[in-house]
């Protein structure tokens, strides 16, 4: 499992059994992609046009948060 967070450490990842990777890694080597976050100025649209377009063609991402997180526009 792999993971990525802007305030993640290596340690924590490793704590919950996943390696922590730079977002761009995540985008492009993830096949399923969960997203857990509140939203803020911080979150909102944190993954757009440009993280799509990393994702494998059969990737699926699962936002189980609030949707503003993810800006769905080309």
């Amino acid at each position: 499992m792999i993971a990525w967070s802007q305030k993640m450490t290596p340690e924590t990842a490793q704590a919950a059994g996943a390696l922590l990777v730079a977002k761009d890694e995540l985008f492009e080597q993830a096949d399923i992609l969960t997203i857990h976050l509140v939203l803020s100025g911080r979150t909102r649209s944190l993954v757009g046009a440009a993280e799509f377009a990393l994702m494998k063609p059969t990737a699926r991402l699962i936002n189980t948060s609030r949707g503003p997180i993810v800006d769905g526009r080309p």
